[in-house]
């Protein structure tokens, strides 16, 4: 969506403009579409739109995937660790990468006859955003790309954890499914809930037989709930387990 938003930028500018100047719309309308001009041509927003865009298109892929899919989020989640080295390689370069987003969303401004500012600042500088700075740059780094990017690592260390990354790896017990997993990808989730599970040291065994009953299935489930209608508790009781959990 930000990613749309910004390659429409140029025409959503002009047909604001155009919906304030012409007498064609009501005056209601051209007092709005000048308060969206407005906030859509502040430097400030520019630069946020073009930081936002450049983090999460480290984790465009990642988030198709998760939307998926069985097999699809089971595949997302081994690109985790990958997505997560990569913006932890921004970070640390922050500095540079940042210079090349600044240099973005000057040329975006230059478009639209905007120039690089920093906010005004109030007498007593109590908040994030009152952080002095040398250049709109700097600031602009310190306020919004740095605290971005450290969000969006946070929310990735707490929505991908080890117990969810071990979890989905259930997912490749789904029947539609099964037929690629080894016991080394289930082993993680068995060792992780031993204790729940019945008989945690006849899971390879179990699992073969499962391979064995869901390739003979004419329709193969690509759910866990499709799973769970055919996953007989008593010749798969871990599975049974797992697939509830």
């Amino acid at each position: 969506m930000r990613l749309r938003f910004l390659v429409l930028y140029s025409a959503i500018e002009a047909s604001l403009t155009e919906m304030m100047s012409s007498r064609n719309f009501n005056r209601e309308t051209s007092s709005e579409s000048s308060t969206l001009h407005a906030s859509i041509t502040n430097f400030q927003f520019l630069i946020t739109l073009v930081v936002v865009k450049n983090c999460m298109a480290f984790t465009r892929g990642l988030s198709t995937k998760l939307q998926g899919r069985t097999l699809d989020i089971v595949a997302a989640y081994k690109s985790v660790s990958v997505v997560k080295e990569a913006l932890t390689d921004v970070r640390k370069t922050i500095d540079e990468r940042f210079s090349e987003w600044f240099a973005e969303t000057e040329e975006l401004a230059k478009t639209v006859a905007v120039e690089p500012s920093i906010p005004r600042r109030c007498g007593r500088q109590t908040q994030r955003e009152n952080c002095p700075a040398d250049t709109p740059e700097i600031y602009y780094r310190r306020v919004i790309g740095i605290p971005y990017l450290d969000d969006v690592l946070s929310g990735m260390e707490a929505r991908f954890s080890r117990l969810t990354s071990t979890a989905i790896q259930a997912l490749k017990l789904v029947p539609a499914f099964v037929q690629s997993a080894t016991f080394d990808e289930i082993k993680h989730f068995v060792d992780f809930y031993h204790t729940d599970l019945p008989s945690p040291s006849t899971m390879p065994s179990e699992l073969r037989l499962w391979q064995k009953t869901c390739e003979s299935m004419l329709s193969k489930p690509e759910t866990v709930a499709g799973a769970l209608k055919v996953c007989c508790k008593t010749d798969f009781p871990n599975i049974s387990v797992i697939l509830k959990s």
